[in-house]
């Protein structure tokens, strides 16, 4: 409209107002004074008063874009997002309680936050709706739009023992489609849930076929929902850095021959258990005679729980055999007869080792005092 006033008309949307003003032959208000503008302004971005300073900075601003200034200071305020996201979370029934029954207490601060980050960020409206809608069907989404997708579990539920599973179920796809044409939409798309609209173009068929659209939500229909987890914003880039880490460890296992290392590190264990554990050279003594085979396994020609190495027994006596090597056959002479043999072993710490040996005819082990074997074998 080709409408001019001095003091009033400043951009086009002024002039539209004008000139229905006129047209209705009302007169514009005055500009109101510096200290209401700033109130005004003040309660209507942030829901809350101006300081005494504030309004004598705004009063004594005589610069000609004080009023852009002070508009964009109150926008840039962190509870300029905290006064829009009431509105946004009055009409998308954001509450504390279930609202049903006993109305159990139910928290979604998360979902609160988002909304008023997404308003001080001045976050797309495309996107704020795509996020809320269906924030946990976007690929590779952040924990941020999986929260804002918790607009979906924001009806109410109930936990009353008795209720019938299906009938909440279907309260809450109802629920949801009058929610989110009423929101989105601007239209009574609710009113076709029983019947098909009497002036507006909708069909009870247009209603539950906007519900196929919520269809696939999982949920419990009767008792508290399950909790989902999400990572916090703080958390989200030290998850990425762990992500790209074991990435990159992955590649390189992958490509990594571990083959040649693998028997390195054999060869190094064998030796370094070789090295753990410390054995003395063979003792031995016998033979012992007998009367016969049995006298020369059950006898006791020493202290066996408890040997000395310096006592002698009649003409025998404790010799080191050091040509007793392990893993080859030594002849021990005597028909009937009892032959001795004793070494120390000592570990660094509790471990299990393992004793292999051939006989003709039959032994005892002991160890540490105890008889840990007794092997009683006629081999011919």
């Amino acid at each position: 409209p080709k409408v001019e006033q001095k003091g009033f008309t400043q951009n086009d949307i002024d002039r539209f107002i004008l000139n229905t003003l006129k047209a209705k032959g009302f007169v514009s208000a005055n500009e109101a004074d510096r200290r209401t503008l700033i109130r005004r302004l003040s309660f209507d971005l942030t829901g809350l008063p101006p300081t005494w300073a504030q309004v004598q900075a705004f009063v004594q601003d005589k610069s000609p874009n004080a009023y852009e200034k002070l508009v964009d200071r109150l926008m840039a305020s962190k509870h300029y997002g905290e006064r829009m996201a009431v509105y946004w979370l009055d009409m998308v029934r954001y509450a504390d309680t279930i609202g049903y029954h006993s109305d159990n207490h139910e928290t979604k601060p998360l979902y609160r936050d988002y909304v008023i980050n997404a308003f001080n960020d001045n976050m797309p409206y495309d996107q704020f709706t795509r996020e809320q809608l269906a924030g946990d069907l976007i690929k590779d989404r952040t924990g941020s739009q999986l929260i804002a997708s918790g607009y979906n579990r924001l009806n109410m539920n109930t936990r009353e023992g008795g209720s019938q599973p299906k009938e909440y179920t279907a309260k809450y796809l109802a629920d949801r489609v009058r929610n989110a044409s009423t929101v989105w939409m601007a239209t009574t798309l609710g009113c076709t849930e029983c019947h098909n609209h009497k002036f507006d173009p909708f069909t009870s068929k247009d209603f539950y076929s906007f519900g196929a659209f919520f269809a696939d939500l999982q949920e419990t229909p009767v008792g508290a929902q399950k909790a989902t987890k999400v990572p916090l914003p703080k958390d989200e880039a030290k998850l990425t850095a762990i992500d790209k880490a074991l990435e990159a460890l992955t590649k390189k296992l992958e490509t990594t021959d571990v083959s040649a290392g693998q028997a390195k590190w054999e060869v190094a264990q064998k030796a370094a258990t070789s090295k753990s554990v410390a054995l003395s050279s063979w003792q031995r003594i016998g033979p012992f005679g007998a009367g016969n085979f049995d006298e020369a396994h059950a006898k006791s020609f020493v202290n066996e729980a408890a040997v000395d190495l310096k006592k002698v027994h009649g003409k025998l006596k404790w010799v080191d055999a050091k040509n007793y090597v392990d893993g080859k056959v030594h002849t021990l002479n005597g028909a009937n007869s009892a032959h001795y043999l004793y070494r120390t072993i000592q570990s660094g710490s509790a471990r299990p080792l393992e004793l292999s040996l051939g006989s003709d005819d039959s032994f005892r082990i002991w160890l540490n005092g105890k008889l840990v074997a007794d092997k009683k074998i006629s081999r011919g």
